[in-house]
């Protein structure tokens, strides 16, 4: 073995040391000592791509505030040195997935906008003939991700730029291995879910629609699963358009098909009625559609009821309530679904915070005192109903809100 390979071998395996002891400032140093005795003379302490990359992963691991902009300066040296002074010795994708993930965990808030930067330039360098730096799905992905973590309101609009650059990387530059999957579309429909523009609901159904025209032709790769439904259901939630409650029940509705005729990724819980529900809640769209919205949430939560697999929680039931109270239906009529859903609730122990927030906002003051009659008669004549607490009910409405307890039927 070559005497110079064994000295650079002996400095990896101390910065490795240091990386993984979480001592990224002292590696660093050390590869600046390293890089000054190469500049001086001395090739026995030549860095190579792992010297490098092991520095831009520790900093990529390290949740200290500014540890990114860390990780980006190695890999500017890194370029600088393979540029300058040694084109043998060159980054890998390894060197800019790092710090990607790095900014996709980061919930600093220009995470987003250095994610992507970082994947920028590794699309510049692809483009200029560097086909070594493609970047793969993974990275595309998380940037994808970043946004959307982040609530950014172009999420959405940036996904479909990601869309975009994967199709001209594939057709243009010869990038065949970047290949849309299940996975990098559900964070696609993660991010129109996230954004609450006004088209999220209508994008997102449209990549779903593709996804369930591409599964029936056989892609097994980009078939979608529970998630992906579940995705387009909360964008549909978030969204204003004012036929949401009818839509949202239509993907529901493709949903169940796609369990009933045997697709295994999908399995439907209470989660994706509950995002119905809650589309049902907030329809604002003049009396006629609030009553359909009315009759879809009050049809949906008699189904889970009669269900054999899927059972109503909390958050169904408060979003139940927060529906009747909300859509401009008859006092009589949601009065009644109120006390039904709120009894169920108790019977069934699932009453919680967030149960009780909804019926005090939902519920008009006589017909809540009467179905918390029994709790108001232990407490102080004129006892304020905003002071009212889970802690001031019986504990057999809320034993189960934490357990999982046979849920009684209706």
């Amino acid at each position: 073995m070559c005497f110079c390979a064994t000295i650079v071998r002996t400095y990896n395996a101390v910065l490795d040391c240091l990386a993984r002891a979480g001592a990224e400032d002292r590696a660093e140093q050390l590869l600046f000592h390293m890089l000054k005795l190469y500049r001086d003379g001395d090739h026995d302490a030549e860095p190579d791509a792992f010297t490098f990359n092991c520095i831009i992963h520790a900093f990529s691991k390290s949740r200290r505030k500014g540890a990114g902009r860390r990780a980006e300066s190695i890999l500017d040296r890194f370029l600088e040195y393979h540029e300058e002074e040694n084109q043998s010795i060159r980054p890998d994708t390894r060197s800019f997935t790092h710090i990607i993930a790095h900014y996709g965990r980061s919930r600093e808030l220009d995470a987003p906008y250095r994610a992507e930067y970082v994947l920028n330039r590794m699309v510049s360098l692809c483009k200029d003939g560097n086909k070594d730096l493609a970047p793969n799905l993974f990275a595309i992905k998380t940037v994808v991700d970043s946004y959307s973590h982040a609530k950014h309101p172009d999420a959405g609009r940036n996904a479909e730029r990601f869309l975009n650059l994967i199709r001209e990387l594939r057709e243009k530059h010869g990038i065949t291995r970047l290949e849309r999957d299940t996975s990098f579309m559900n964070s696609v429909l993660f991010a129109w879910s996230s954004c609450g523009s006004e088209d999220s609901g209508h994008r997102a159904e449209g990549h779903l629609l593709e996804m369930e025209d591409s599964f029936d032709q056989g892609t097994i790769s980009f078939r979608p699963d529970s998630r992906s439904y579940e995705m387009v259901l909360s964008a549909w939630a978030k969204s204003e358009s004012s036929d949401k409650a009818k839509r949202a029940l239509l993907t529901l509705r493709r949903m169940q098909e796609q369990q009933r005729t045997g697709n295994p990724f999908v399995r439907i819980d209470e989660a994706a009625y509950s995002f119905v529900i809650n589309a049902c809640a907030f329809s604002n769209a003049g009396e006629d559609l609030e009553a359909e919205a009315f009759t879809i949430a009050v049809k949906l939560l008699d189904e889970m009821l009669e269900s054999k697999s899927v059972h109503p929680s909390s958050l169904t039931y408060g979003w139940f309530i927060q529906a009747c109270g909300r859509l401009r239906v008859a006092h009589a009529l949601k009065s009644v679904q109120i006390g039904r859903a709120f009894h169920l609730c108790c019977e069934n122990g699932l009453v919680n915070d967030f149960v009780l927030h909804r019926l005090k906002g939902a519920a008009p003051d006589p017909v809540f005192k009467e179905l918390l009659a029994p709790v108001l008669s232990n407490l102080p004549p004129r006892f304020p109903k905003g002071r009212l607490a889970v802690n001031n009910l019986p504990s057999d409405w809320t034993c189960n809100v934490d357990g999982n307890r046979k849920i009684r039927r209706q």
